[in-house]
């Protein structure tokens, strides 16, 4: 029915939203990497859309496998392309499935398959659901688009909406409508915060060889996977109960990053219950020197934190001595300096 939809270019946006499953991740893998890598290469969701819709048309025996997925993504593949890197688990095409795990839990069903008009879940009618046949979800479809189509065409005759208008923007303005998200976020002026209510993958990620696939968690998932392996400055002594939590983020190489990692580190140690942790924030397109960012995240990782708030003190008060290249760099800090090469990258 979307294929119908999209053949004769009805005035229709068809969405495709591949739920998550836990019976084959390996196959379910394979088929959005191959849905994402068919989208990218071809820059075309549409194609995207006729190789699950002839995927799941193709005359098969039994349950699909990762053949039948091979066989239709080779028509689609550029000469040469490795099938098997493509449809991997650790493919860099396969993304998205965090953000479907995020929007079937904001849908509050786990019942599927299941289709969706401008947002609302199309009723069952009966005992019989509606996908249960291509002839009852056409009737059902057509319905709910004559029902929103009718809506939209008295705000025209009424000149409650125009060309010059956004429809969504309209819909959005209704009555009925309740908004989930309030009045602050929804509000004009910008707010920005950290929502730590994610989920935590695997450490293992913060390797050189996977680092690639944190870009496939979603923001908090990739926060709440980063927080526990952070490391902190802390002040030498009796330790003290944490109360706060200082981040620096920022270049070395700028001036302003030094003045406010030194002077977080200077108030850390006058006062009482706070760590401070430093996240380089680099630009990937510059040649600078990363020498600084690279000793000072090697020495967070490899010295005491107490013994590691001396010296990175000591080396932010030798202002510029990484351009001048005589910065005291500690023996045991020179093994880690090339292994933190990546990990610049890897906070970008």
């Amino acid at each position: 029915l979307g294929e119908t939809l999209l053949k004769h270019a009805t005035p229709v946006r068809v969405g495709l939203m591949l739920a998550p499953g836990s019976e084959d991740r390996v196959l379910e893998a394979a088929v959005r990497s191959a849905f994402n890598y068919i989208a990218q290469e071809r820059n075309s969701n549409k194609e995207a859309f006729y190789f699950i819709s002839q995927l799941l048309n193709t005359p098969q025996e039994g349950k699909l496998d990762l053949n039948q997925v091979k066989k239709q993504l080779k028509k689609y593949a550029s000469s040469g392309a490795n099938l098997d890197d493509i449809i991997s688990e650790d493919s860099e095409y396969n993304f998205g499935s965090q953000l479907a795990e995020e929007f079937v839990s904001k849908l509050g069903s786990n019942k599927y398959p299941q289709v969706l008009v401008n947002g609302v879940p199309l009723t069952d009618e009966g005992s019989t659901p509606v996908t249960s046949s291509v002839e009852l979800l056409e009737e059902s479809l057509v319905t709910a688009l004559s029902r929103h189509t009718g809506r939209l065409q008295r705000a025209v005759f009424r000149g409650e909406l125009s060309d010059a208008d956004d429809a969504v923007e309209y819909l959005m303005k209704q009555a009925h409508i309740v908004p989930r998200l309030n009045r602050r976020v929804l509000g004009s002026e910008s707010s920005q915060f950290l929502d730590l209510s994610g989920v935590a993958s695997s450490s293992e990620l913060f390797t050189e060889d996977k680092v690639h696939r944190m870009m496939h968690l979603t923001g908090r998932d990739a926060l709440a996977t980063a927080l526990p392996i952070l490391k902190y400055f802390t002040k030498g002594g009796k330790p003290d109960k944490i109360t706060q939590t200082v981040w620096v983020v920022g270049d070395l190489n700028d001036k302003l990053a030094r003045e406010l990692l030194r002077n977080a580190l200077t108030f850390m140690r006058e006062s009482g219950g706070i760590r401070v942790a430093f996240i380089p924030n680099v630009d990937g397109s510059s040649s600078d020197d990363q020498s600084l960012n690279k000793v000072v995240l090697a020495a967070l990782t490899t010295l005491e934190p107490a013994k590691a708030t001396k010296y990175v003190a000591l080396l932010l008060e030798n202002e510029g001595c990484h351009e001048r290249k005589d910065c005291d760099i500690l023996p045991e800090l020179v093994p880690a300096l090339h292994k933190h090469e990546w990990a610049l990258k890897a906070a970008r």
